[in-house]
C-alpha cells in the first residue's frame, strides 16, 4: 500500500518502492481492495524481498514496523 500511495504522491520526483521480509510475490487481497477504493492503479503491484534492491543506489528510505498479534 505504501508503494501505492507514495508512487501517486511522489512522481515525477521519486519513485517508490516496497519490500519485506516475508516476500509472497502477491500483494495481499485486502491491501489491492483499499488501493483500488483509493482510485489508485494496482497494476505491477507485487510483494518484494528487501534482497532485491540490494543493487541499487538508495536516496533515502522510511521503514514501517507492524506489530504482529499472535
Amino acid at each position: 500500500m505504501a508503494e501505492a500511495i507514495m508512487n501517486h504522491k511522489g512522481r515525477p520526483n521519486f519513485t517508490a518502492y516496497s519490500a519485506g521480509s516475508q516476500a509472497t510475490g502477491k500483494v495481499r487481497p485486502e491491501a489491492i481492495k483499499l488501493i483500488q477504493k483509493a482510485g489508485l492503479p494496482t497494476d505491477n503491484l507485487r510483494s518484494k524481498d528487501g534482497d532485491e534492491f540490494a543493487r541499487f543506489a538508495v536516496w533515502g528510505f522510511f521503514t514501517v514496523d507492524a506489530l504482529r498479534i499472535a
